[in-house]
């Protein structure tokens, strides 16, 4: 019987060789779709398109410490910290611009 480090580095060669082969599979069925003119569509399913990352957004709020928020979600600890001593969300307003 092998033991666990053995049988882990088999397991580890097995996946590598399944995944060269998957490449090379889909390799071939990508160059004959292209050979035979054929698309996704021929097939009723559409190519999946990567997704598109978010937008980032803009920083609405900072401090002089360079903490930020966006305005979006829950206010951060060091704005509420700071409202709650009496500060007024209007000073860390960021203007545009400037």
């Amino acid at each position: 019987m092998s033991d666990l480090p053995t049988l882990i580095q088999q397991q580890q060669a097995l996946q590598h060789q399944i995944a060269t082969q998957k490449m090379v599979a889909v390799a071939e069925v990508v160059a004959t779709m292209e050979r035979l003119g054929l698309t996704w569509a021929d097939f009723g399913v559409a190519p999946v398109s990567p997704v598109k990352p978010a937008a980032k957004r803009k920083i609405k709020y900072r401090d002089d410490r360079g903490n930020t928020w966006t305005g979006v979600g829950q206010r951060p600890r060091w704005l509420v910290s700071a409202l709650e001593a009496g500060a007024d969300m209007e000073q860390f307003r960021v203007r545009e611009g400037g």
